[in-house]
């Protein structure tokens, strides 16, 4: 599958006009991707009937539009530019975790997300590589979201969002988990984004975080210019694995495997078989650059373009098997160049879009 970055700068105040003009944009992407999804979906949930699933799809909407009135418009305004239903545009944002409501899913894929977060005097950085089904790496999109802090979203089409930079540098990166504490209540996680973009500090985020759990298990960075928090969920609970304070030095990492107390109720059977090795990589990484010496340019280069590090936590995707897990894009801020960029593909592919952050 041909990687890409699509890029859509959404005009006005009206987030119903919002998914419209993803629609009209992105419309033949869009119902694309969702013939992917659907048929991946009914893969891993084997045995349930189509109604079944169509319920579980409403319960997420009914939540989504019970605790963000302006996001489920979006979704509307999409569906209604789209031609895809809002019960499919569900299953499209919601699927990771849907997996998750099937007991008899085992299967461990490759697909997964590594994050890095670094901070000292020489350096204010934070990113992620983006793997799931090589097949989604044609619909990778970079939104911008107007609005009283505006942001950047790194998505693929017909989804809320996977993580972000808004403009005051506030971010929010994902490692997604398999678990089985499951709510078939639980607000989509890519509205849950989308949320806690629409503040500026890591607390803010931390507040609307545990206040609308998501439906499975995630871990999401949380990161400001100043601050940091890395926090694991399931589709109950949340605990607080990592914190960078105010001047203090640092690294933060995750994969995509639980490291705090809510381990115990991870699906080992869909473990990523990756997810030890990247963080493997990631520790050997920062053990050879100092946190008081390293800067932004190290990070990208040994992350994201090269080395030993890169060749484990990057993964090309497959033409033979399109399904399979990939590297389909990345984001990273770096605050003390104030400038961030994010890509599709791989990063050497040089599908990438930088932005200033005028803070």
């Amino acid at each position: 599958m041909n990687p890409t970055l699509h890029h859509l700068k959404l005009d006005g105040s009206d987030p119903r006009s919002w998914g419209r003009q993803q629609g009209e944009a992105l419309g033949r992407e869009v119902r694309e991707l969702n013939l992917i999804r659907q048929e991946l979906l009914r893969s891993f949930l084997k045995g349930w009937a189509r109604e079944e699933v169509l319920d579980l799809c409403r319960d997420h909407a009914h939540t989504l539009e019970k605790s963000d009135a302006a996001l489920y418009a979006e979704v509307l305004g999409l569906s209604e530019s789209s031609g895809v239903s809002v019960e499919d545009l569900m299953a499209l944002n919601a699927y990771t975790d849907m997996r998750d409501f099937s007991a008899g899913d085992k299967t461990r894929s490759e697909d997964g997300c590594s994050i890095i977060a670094a901070k000292s005097e020489t350096v204010n950085f934070c990113g992620q590589t983006w793997d799931m089904h090589g097949s989604a790496a044609p619909y990778m999109l970079l939104l911008e979201v107007p609005g009283p802090i505006p942001m950047h979203v790194l998505t693929i089409t017909g989804c809320l969002g996977l993580a972000g930079i808004n403009q005051a540098g506030f971010s929010v990166m994902i490692n997604n988990m398999h678990c089985r504490e499951t709510s078939r209540h639980g607000i989509v996680w890519p509205a849950l984004v989308r949320k806690m973009l629409a503040v500026t500090k890591t607390q803010h985020a931390s507040k609307i975080l545990t206040e609308n759990i998501p439906s499975s298990g995630h871990n999401y960075m949380l990161f400001d210019r100043f601050t940091a928090s890395d926090i694991e969920t399931s589709g109950k609970r949340f605990e607080v694995v990592g914190h960078l304070k105010e001047n203090q030095s640092g690294y933060l990492m995750h994969t995509n495997h639980y490291v705090g107390s809510l381990k115990e109720i991870e699906i080992m059977d869909r473990q990523s078989p990756s997810t030890h090795k990247r963080l493997e990589a990631l520790e050997k990484f920062v053990a050879k650059h100092p946190i008081q010496k390293v800067r932004a340019t190290d990070l990208v280069e040994g992350i994201f373009e090269k080395g030993e590090a890169c060749a484990v936590l990057n993964i090309a995707p497959s033409s033979a098997t399109p399904h399979q897990g990939a590297t389909c894009g990345g984001i990273f801020v770096d605050h003390v160049g104030r400038r961030a960029t994010a890509f599709g593909g791989l990063y050497p592919d040089g599908k990438r879009l930088s932005w200033d952050l005028k803070y």
